[in-house]
């Protein structure tokens, strides 16, 4: 990862992504969107400040434009309304705009593909399909804060990985139990509709 100098803007901007990675792990357990888009909003304001400090100015941009993502699409699900075919367009063209505009370093077009994709997961309504969103934008972030030399950062983002990971198993444990669940054995119908059941046939023999 090279030479990490332990300056006072680094050892903070490693305590905001410890926050900030909490804040979005958070979001993967809770089942409703605005709660999920919530938690994520907050959790990229405190991103987009940790990516700041290390003046990996794309991710900050990237995260700060989360922001205003997570705002609109916030209150959307708030009012029950889905987020437009617009909304998706304008957005996916900001994060591609301020990515270009801060481009320093080739590894910087991974918050391009990250930004996109998670406006996309929130966009839609699927949370199975956003589990999975989650699980790819992990592996931008990791490799990002890499090779930005964001120690802590990396280390919260497999931690967020390794927690993506188990609920994502958790959500198809969940609805394999569901699906079991709703499935009702001929046995175990109400004793009164099985022997009806009986009579009835006991009749169409006797005829």
């Amino acid at each position: 990862m090279g030479e990490i100098v332990w300056t006072t803007n680094y050892i903070i901007s490693q305590i905001v992504a410890i926050i900030a990675a909490t804040l979005v792990s958070v979001s993967f357990f809770v089942k409703k969107k605005n709660l999920i888009l919530l938690f994520t909003l907050l959790g990229y304001a405190f991103y987009s400040l940790h990516y700041l400090l290390l003046n990996a100015y794309s991710g900050a941009i990237i995260a700060g434009f989360s922001i205003g993502r997570g705002i609109q699409f916030y209150y959307d699900a708030k009012k029950g309304k889905k987020s437009n075919i617009a909304s998706l367009i304008v957005f996916s063209l900001m994060f591609i705009g301020g990515g270009i505009w801060t481009y320093r370093k080739w590894y910087d077009v991974l918050t391009i593909f990250a930004g996109i994709n998670t406006t996309y997961a929130l966009w839609q309504n699927s949370v199975c399909y956003y589990r999975w969103a989650s699980v790819f934008g992990s592996f931008l972030w990791i490799a990002y804060m890499i090779l930005y030399h964001s120690l802590l950062g990396t280390i919260e983002e497999v931690v967020v990985l390794v927690i993506e990971l188990v609920g994502l198993v958790l959500y198809y444990v969940q609805k394999h139990k569901e699906k079991k669940n709703s499935v009702v054995p001929f046995t175990k119908q109400p004793q009164q509709a099985y022997l009806q059941n009986q009579q009835f046939n006991n009749e169409k023999t006797a005829h």
